[in-house]
């Protein structure tokens, strides 16, 4: 962690195992040397093993376990030091892992030789060249890409839309926060929801909602509040409602998150320094031939509850992914398997089995969760009647459903607990 306030810090450590840790206003780029990492940042989990790199933006806590022969290099930015290189930085999500977005768009690679370049850059040179890669990957590997992967907004919109989550931040804590914005920025409300939308594909309350739970979950690593302070410092109604939305990120309460990280986070670190080493195997590897390009690998979200199946691209990559030969490598740390959402359309699916859907998700690391369409009943019905006569069941089931449609949505579930012995949950989404 850089402590002397200084915008950059470069070390290299043989890690074992961290403790749960989070470095407010310091963007973290792990890039692995030398064995395995598995990397928990707030509530994903992935393995990286020698040559991938994972961006762990500011504030997030995250925790590290190596393999016996790992070398890690750990390079630390301080934000506010690089504000006048990328506009609008504080309103950054950086959404960068070697395995994902990067090989998606072929540029693993040459991401890999910018971080190295700030790594071995000479004396005098790395701030320069830290700058650069921030500004790369805030303009190509933030929020704002990672569900529509085909195309990219406008310089314009980009900042429009950095400026719009610095004042969701700034209000956090609030009720009326889109009324709040579209007052103080001068908008209508329905144009703020679209810009949201249009950019980054999630409505305007996903997106609030996932900065509250951050908060909150930053809250309850560090902070001695009860669970229902931080639900009202972050903006939540009441405890109920913290409840149900952190439990549909992390799969626990905010209860249980915080008893089981708070030994993670008074751990001591078992990561010694290897710097001649670190720096020798980082020299070897931006010298060496660059390895044939991998099969891309979903870095799971919460998000795509709402958005799996409103965007076709993002939807097909799934279903790629869940048939390809070369699926994530199993996570041994996590307590439990985490929810990952498939969502089924309404108004009729795309062409997807989705029995192979449900059948291709590593159920050490992921417990699928199908979200059926409540305006589209018999949909519903049959694609859950098709999962279950394939034999999975260690599924769960959720109905969503739009306001107004709450009975239509207790009727659907008391039918598939009639015909199929399916105990769906309703779940409000607008």
């Amino acid at each position: 962690m850089i402590h002397d306030g200084s915008a950059i810090q470069i070390g290299y450590s043989a890690v074992r195992r961290t403790s749960l840790r989070a470095h407010p206003g310091v963007l973290e780029i792990v890039l692995v040397l030398r064995g395995a990492l598995d990397v928990t940042v707030s509530c994903e989990r992935f393995a990286l093993r020698e040559g991938d790199y994972a961006v762990l933006n500011a504030g997030d806590p995250h925790l590290l376990v190596g393999s016996a022969d790992n070398a890690t290099a750990i390079l630390q930015l301080r934000l506010e030091e690089f504000a006048d290189h990328v506009p609008g930085l504080g309103g950054v999500i950086f959404a960068c892992e070697s395995f994902d977005l990067p090989r998606f768009r072929r540029t693993e690679n040459s991401l890999r030789r910018r971080i190295l370049d700030v790594l071995l850059a000479a004396p005098g040179h790395d701030l320069e060249r830290a700058a650069a890669l921030l500004t790369e990957l805030a303009d190509g590997y933030a929020f704002e890409d990672y569900y529509e992967r085909r195309r990219s907004p406008s310089r314009a919109r980009r900042l429009q839309f950095r400026q719009l989550v610095i004042a969701m931040q700034d209000r956090i804590a609030e009720r009326d926060v889109l009324d709040q914005i579209a007052t103080g920025l001068h908008y209508r409300k329905a144009s703020l929801s679209r810009i949201v939308r249009e950019t980054t594909a999630v409505s305007f309350s996903d997106l609030l909602t996932y900065l509250r739970v951050s908060a909150a979950e930053r809250k309850l690593v560090r902070d001695d509040a009860t669970v229902a302070q931080i639900a009202a410092e972050c903006g939540f109604s009441d405890l109920k409602y913290l409840t149900r939305a952190f439990r549909a990120w992390f799969g626990e309460s905010p209860a249980d998150y915080r008893r089981r990280t708070r030994g993670l986070v008074e751990a001591d670190d078992e990561a010694p320094p290897c710097r001649e080493l670190g720096r020798s195997l980082a020299e070897a590897l931006r010298g060496a031939e660059q390895a044939e390009q991998r099969p891309s690998r979903l870095s799971i979200t919460p998000l795509l509850v709402k958005n799996l199946g409103g965007r076709a691209d993002l939807f097909r990559t799934v279903a790629e992914l869940a048939r390809a030969p070369e699926m994530p490598e199993r996570i041994t740390t996590p307590p439990r398997p985490h929810l990952l959402p498939v969502r089924v359309p309404a108004g009729g699916a795309p062409p997807l089995d989705w029995v192979a859907v449900i059948r291709g998700i590593d159920r050490e690391s992921f417990r699928p969760v199908l979200i059926l369409p409540v305006a589209d009943a018999d949909l519903a019905r049959t694609v859950a009647g098709e999962v279950i006569a394939a034999g999975e069941d260690d599924v769960e089931y959720w109905l969503a459903y739009e306001g107004g449609l709450g009975a239509a949505a207790d009727g659907l579930a008391e039918r598939l607990r009639a015909e199929l012995g399916v105990e769906a949950v309703p779940m409000r989404v607008g």
